[in-house]
């Protein structure tokens, strides 16, 4: 899905693009490219402020050339807040219901041309069947929403591993450092052997 996302900005030639699944109150982003900061890492946003909720609640595209513009979403916080000045999305459609977006956005005014929506709507299409074949039989939106919120929940439970693990071995060096300035070093030889010996290095 990823890759998609990729494709799909790359053809346009805008530098973001989504699939999103919109439920009663967010936008997620199951695949992306080019999402930075913490939108990257949370991969959520309120519905309210998602451009995508417009395409899912009409079932039609959706087409912001110039932000300033856009009476709707020109005074959009989430948008403001990413530099958004160009958007445009299509319904993605699983079970023959609207569920989500596949999107572009762009950090400047866009013309978006036919072809760019042909793009979209192309690419909505595969992602569907993407999501029709992966794992067997069809899957509701809300199992898919659970799946994705449980490999986000592992990821997060990865990088936290990886932070502590990070910060208990800088508490370690700080720890010897501190030593090192108060004795000399053949004190500190033998302190950083009990040390090894106790496995506080070899965490």
């Amino acid at each position: 899905m990823n890759e998609l996302t990729a494709s799909v900005a790359q053809q346009v030639g805008l530098p973001i693009s989504t699939l999103s699944v919109l439920t009663e109150r967010a936008a997620v982003y199951p695949a992306f490219h080019g999402l930075s900061g913490w939108l990257r890492l949370v991969r959520t946003v309120p519905a309210e402020f998602a451009p995508c909720t417009d395409v899912v609640l009409t079932g039609d595209a959706y087409v912001i050339d110039d932000l300033e513009r856009d009476r709707r979403h020109r005074d959009n916080p989430l948008l403001r807040r990413f530099a958004i000045a160009s958007y445009a999305g299509v319904p993605l459609r699983l079970h023959q219901q609207v569920i989500g977006t596949v999107c572009v956005m762009g950090r400047d005014p866009h013309t978006f041309t036919d072809r760019d929506l042909q793009v979209l709507h192309d690419a909505a299409a595969e992602a569907a069947d993407l999501l029709h074949r992966d794992g067997g039989p069809p899957r509701t939106p809300a199992e898919l929403l659970r799946e994705e919120a449980d490999a986000q929940r592992q990821e997060a439970d990865r990088v936290a591993g990886d932070r502590a693990l990070a910060q208990s071995r800088a508490i370690d060096q700080a720890l010897l450092r501190q030593v090192k300035g108060q004795i000399g070093g053949e004190v500190l030889d033998q302190v950083k052997g009990q040390i090894k010996g106790g496995g506080v290095l070899n965490r």
